[in-house]
């Protein structure tokens, strides 16, 4: 198995060094490192080695992970200068991550997230990314029991993992079924004006939710039939709502989707 620790770029391989990207690569290597607990001490030093060198993935992974062999510093996450991974540390750095891996990155992240499963049946994350590679090999079946799997345990469990609750872990698991099972639900009508010339309409039908998780799901539902250019309007909407959290590459059917929805976010403001 490939040491990620060591990698030079860790996947996944996002253009750009932007928060978001980081978290989710920080969210991989954690995954990673907690899937193989006989490898425990010998990566933890290697972690702390490569913390020791500025690599700033690596001290995030050992610090939010306890891996780190001294007490972080107020502020020593905070590599952009506006956001700082010590108060940020959240759901987000693993729900995304197999989605957001490019085809030939899918090999390693498999490995990692069948071992993690193997290990740590209940981890959250290992259900939700294994899940997403299911599906993403046509899986459509084991997908859906994978996820609800962490659906019940996002409504019981009283876990937490690195001070992250199982329960918070509830919207973006409905949103990856919702993507799983394809069926409109809610999601309905705002398939119906998902165009570029009608997206301030489906950005108000958006906030009329009353809350994010409801507009996320639904929007989700209508993402998972849409045709290519619907889906980039979806998703510029729900940056614009903006409604939390979003499809992943993965779920898009234009290999440029990413960069269309930041035209149509543009073309809207």
């Amino acid at each position: 198995m490939s040491d990620l620790i060591n990698m030079r770029i860790r996947p996944p391989r996002i253009a750009g060094g932007d928060n978001w990207s980081d978290q989710l690569r920080i969210g991989f290597l954690i995954d990673w490192l907690d899937s193989r607990p006989e490898e425990a001490q010998s990566d933890a030093r290697a972690l702390c080695r490569k913390a020791r060198k500025n690599d700033l993935v690596a001290l995030a992974a050992a610090g939010l992970s306890n891996r780190l062999d001294r007490e972080l510093y107020a502020g020593e996450l905070a590599f952009t200068g506006h956001n700082d991974h010590a108060l940020e540390y959240g759901v987000p750095y693993h729900a995304r991550v197999a989605g957001h891996l490019d085809a030939d990155e899918l090999a390693l992240a498999d490995i990692a997230y069948r071992r993690l499963h193997d290990v740590a049946p209940a981890c959250m994350s290992g259900l939700v990314n294994l899940a997403e590679i299911e599906r993403r090999s046509g899986n459509s079946q084991r997908a859906r029991a994978l996820l609800d799997d962490a659906l019940v345990r996002a409504h019981t469990s009283t876990n937490r993992r690195y001070g992250v609750a199982d329960t918070s872990w509830l919207a973006s698991v409905q949103c990856a079924i919702a993507l799983c099972e394809r069926e409109l639900g809610d999601g309905r009508a705002l398939l119906d004006v998902a165009a570029r010339e009608t997206i301030n309409s489906l950005v108000t039908m958006l906030r009329a939710f009353g809350s994010w998780e409801r507009a996320a799901i639904a929007a989700h539902q209508a993402f998972s039939v849409a045709t290519a250019d619907q889906k980039v309007v979806l998703h510029a909407a729900m940056r614009l709502a903006p409604v939390h959290p979003l499809p992943p590459p993965s779920a898009h059917d234009q290999p440029n989707a990413f960069s269309l929805v930041e035209q149509v976010v543009r073309d809207a403001r």
